[in-house]
């Protein structure tokens, strides 16, 4: 995909504030989601005009890699960033929805997990 080349430097766990970790709590991940790097314009006339490149989002990737449940999901987040529906607030508002749902089940389990990790230590 063009432009995801360099994507690392904008979300990137040698800069903890920028990586949105397992064990972030719903605040944190919501707080870097709100600071992550968009494809957007300088305002919202210019994004609803041009619209964005979703290209060089970072949203935008964790749409790709993560969230996107279906083709067809993931064509329509495409589509309408690049007309200029879709704003960047907004998507990064319904982002931190799927983000803060697999936080929560993740966590969940790995706290139930935790009474049985010595089944899986390695031990000399």
């Amino acid at each position: 995909m063009p432009g995801l080349k360099g994507l690392e430097s904008k979300m990137s766990t040698s800069q903890p504030e920028t990586a949105i970790f397992a064990t972030d709590t719903e605040r944190a991940m919501r707080k870097k989601i709100d600071n992550a790097f968009t494809g957007g314009r300088a305002t919202v006339e210019e994004r609803r005009k041009l619209g964005a490149n979703p290209y060089i989002c970072s949203g935008f990737a964790y749409y790709k890699y993560l969230f996107a449940p279906e083709d067809s999901y993931f064509a329509e987040v495409e589509r309408t960033c690049k007309s200029g529906e879709r704003l960047c607030g907004d998507c990064k508002a319904e982002l931190a929805g799927h983000v803060a749902t697999f936080l929560k089940g993740h966590q969940e389990r790995r706290e139930r997990a935790e009474d049985r990790l010595d089944e899986f230590m390695v031990r000399d």
